[in-house]
């Protein structure tokens, strides 16, 4: 045999070998890049915060075509920098979203009092922790007069002149999300699982950049700069103006058609409780039809259907929302104009107040 066909030959098997290799590493690290993908999402359907099982929820009041969010931003040591209602929209393909300012004055659940929003985690932290969320989420459903129970909490501060929005949708945000468990945790406060969090962010990721708008308070006279009893500066929300946006912008259309009367009544001795949820349903696109006092008192807070049909109702999902816990009855029976009613009970002053003193009702 001739040496240039020797060679020829040597190379041919050197080139099998190498080709072979090549398809080999290829496979080994086919299988490796799965098996790490797969070990790296294996809690992908669980919820990211552990401590957020205790959080009351419901089935989702978000329809098909929108989404609301409550954002709580942190600094490095864990002060709020800023809160969001966002709402998507994927039906428009819109991304709405309002901010209020770290120096605005909340209103607190279970008698904690008004508080700067930015000590409200901190103050969560350090009277009830293993009810943060509980707490944080009803002092943005108070102050934004609507309710969600989807929030995501972003720690750690986000980068510079990031804001939630492009950060959620980054490439390396959401590949983090997809495959480091840990980063999650570190970055992250959530009663949602890191797939719903992937999902969200596609969903602004679709969305134009001139399809995404923002409204901050302090700059559309929503809120006013005044002077605390500690001399600081603090933002004074105007109710009605903030109400007028919310419902101009944030109620829900499934609700706004399905046109269901509720009657709310007080069943505690505690004052205001009938109109707070009033606002809250109001805002959310929901006809209130009557306020009035119960009858009598009652420890439970439970809303009656007067009708089957309201059952799967995108408006009873919402009043669940505003109300988690209370106990829903079909009461088709009594004699009422009404299509729900809620029949508030201490259980729910204990959340707004802190206590059931004795006070002028409604």
């Amino acid at each position: 045999m001739s040496t240039k066909r020797k060679t020829k030959n040597n190379f041919k098997k050197v080139k099998k070998r190498v080709i072979g290799t090549l398809v080999f590493i290829g496979i080994i690290s086919s299988v490796g890049c799965l098996v790490y993908g797969t070990w790296a999402a294996r809690n992908i359907l669980k919820p990211i915060s552990t401590y957020a099982s205790n959080f009351v929820s419901v089935h989702s009041v978000n329809s098909e075509n929108q989404t609301l969010i409550f954002v709580l931003i942190l600094d490095k040591q864990n002060y709020v920098k800023e809160a969001r209602l966002v709402m998507i929209n994927n039906q428009d393909l819109q991304v709405k979203e309002i901010v209020i300012p770290q120096d605005t004055l909340v209103h607190l659940p279970y008698g904690l009092n008004e508080f700067k929003l930015k000590s409200l985690y901190k103050i969560t932290q350090l009277e009830k922790p293993e009810s943060t969320f509980n707490l944080v989420n009803q002092t943005l459903i108070e102050y934004f007069g609507i309710s969600t129970q989807k929030m995501i909490i972003v720690k750690n501060d986000l980068p510079e002149g990031k804001t939630f929005d492009n950060w959620i949708q980054d490439p390396f945000t959401m590949f983090k999300i997809a495959f480091d468990e840990n980063w999650v945790k570190q970055n992250l406060e959530t009663n949602e699982s890191r797939l719903n969090i992937l999902q969200i962010a596609h969903q602004i990721q679709i969305i134009p950049d001139q399809n995404k708008n923002e409204l901050k308070v302090e700059q559309q006279g929503i809120v006013e700069l005044q002077k605390s009893v500690d001399n600081s500066s603090v933002y004074i929300t105007d109710q009605n103006k903030l109400d007028t946006y919310i419902k101009k912008t944030y109620q829900t259309d499934a609700i706004l058609n399905e046109k269901a009367d509720i009657a709310i009544q007080n069943g505690t001795e505690s004052q205001g409780l009938a109109s707070k949820v009033s606002r809250i349903i109001s805002n959310s696109g929901g006809v209130v039809i009557e306020l009035k006092n119960a009858d009598k008192n009652q420890d439970t807070t439970n809303i009656q259907i007067h009708d089957k049909k309201w059952l799967n109702s995108q408006t009873l999902q919402q009043i669940q929302s505003t109300i988690p816990g209370a106990k829903v009855e079909i009461n088709s029976e009594i004699n009422t104009k009404s299509d729900i009613t809620i029949i508030l009970g201490r259980d729910y002053a204990q959340i707004i107040t802190g206590n059931n003193i004795p006070q002028t009702s409604r």
